[in-house]
């Protein structure tokens, strides 16, 4: 009976290891995961401003070459 005792008592201490790995794991897995969303965000965000800073550009670039065009076309109008 004592060897069951004891057997019993080292299977306790083995489930507490154990709960707490389990407590650990999902400690580690809940940051883990709040990180990643975190990262996603901000690299979502510096996406958004890159396309945002390249149509701003491309849309400038069309708006000069309009006026190019249309200046162009006015001083040919004229001769």
């Amino acid at each position: 009976t004592e060897s069951v005792v004891n057997l019993e008592h080292k299977f306790e201490k083995l489930e507490d290891r154990f709960d707490s790995t389990v407590k650990e794991l999902r400690n580690d897995y809940e940051k883990l995961e709040n990180r990643l969303t975190s990262d996603f965000r901000s690299l979502e965000q510096r996406i958004e401003i890159t396309i945002q800073k390249a149509l701003n550009r491309n849309m400038m670039m069309l708006i000069i070459v309009i006026g190019a065009f249309l200046t162009l076309s006015k001083i040919i109008d004229k001769f």
